[in-house]
């Protein structure tokens, strides 16, 4: 056997043909690969995917300006703090009766145009009870409403049945800012009466009386009774309702001694009271001016 003569010679070059063969299966699937994903050999791609890469890269700009005017639409709203408005917004009519009132800053400041120090003036100073005639429009907030039409109720009809006593021709409703400052008149009348021992009837000129007119004095006293205690329950959750959350600091009128806070020179976000007044007059069921 010559030098150059190896047993393993055919075997090595078997091997190495062997070798190179599995270089090629792997460098040709790879190549697959890459075709596959378009990343090399774009004839690879399918015609339609082709084209719908070309339409998208065509168009990419206008998507891309859409989207950033959408953003910066977006970005405008929040900063404006607009929002959609909500026919349930607190202290609203839930029907959309009532028009929509401005607000306006009101600093509270004491006074005693409807509450004198003197209890005994509340009922023999005529100035006092014509400032609480003033303050309330004529008909004391009863109105008188149009039936609303389906269109206009539209899930907003969720209201009690109208206030009895009127003419058949009516729809009459009262309303509760009116009824408030109602029952806080009927308050102050009480609590004067009882500070002074004044008897002058119990302040009801035209309000919760008996259907016939008809009542003894036992039955006055009756009235007093439910009619406080009603005025009482009525007030705090009118109170609660509103929730007025104003910031008001030390007082500022309390006698000698005293601490906390009495409220005054705190401002609120109220509504225009003349605008209220003003709708409520022009809507009332009849033309009694009273206040109690």
């Amino acid at each position: 056997m010559a030098r150059t003569d190896s047993p393993y010679r055919e075997d090595a070059s078997r091997m190495s043909a062997e070798t190179d063969n599995d270089r090629e299966k792997l460098l040709a699937g790879l190549s697959w690969q890459s075709g596959h994903n378009g990343a090399h050999d774009p004839m690879a791609v399918p015609p339609r995917e082709r084209g719908l890469v070309a339409f998208f890269s065509r168009w990419r700009w206008l998507l891309d300006t859409f989207l950033l005017l959408v953003i910066l639409g977006l970005l405008v709203e929040r900063r404006s703090g607009v929002q959609a408005p909500d026919v349930r917004s607190i202290g609203s009519d839930i029907t959309g009766f009532a028009p929509k009132f401005t607000s306006q800053i009101t600093k509270f400041s004491p006074t005693t145009a409807y509450f004198p120090e003197n209890m005994t003036e509340f009922f023999y100073n005529p100035s006092i009870k014509q400032a609480w005639l003033d303050l309330v429009p004529m008909g004391l907030g009863y109105i008188d409403i149009v039936p609303l039409s389906p269109e206009t109720k539209a899930g907003l009809h969720d209201l009690p049945a109208p206030v009895g006593g009127f003419p058949l021709n009516q729809t009459v409703y009262t309303t509760s800012v009116t009824h408030q400052l109602h029952c806080l008149y009927s308050i102050t009348h009480s609590y004067a009466a009882a500070k002074t021992g004044i008897e002058v009837g119990h302040g009801h000129e035209h309000g919760h009386r008996r259907r016939d007119d008809t009542e003894d004095e036992d039955e006055a006293l009756i009235d007093i009774d439910f009619h406080v205690q009603h005025c009482f329950e009525y007030l705090r959750q009118s109170i609660m309702c509103s929730g007025d959350m104003a910031l008001e600091g030390d007082q500022t009128t309390f006698p000698e001694g005293f601490t906390g806070s009495d409220g005054w020179d705190a401002k609120h976000v109220c509504r225009d009271w003349n605008q209220i007044y003003d709708h409520l007059r022009d809507k009332r069921a009849n033309d009694l001016v009273w206040i109690a």
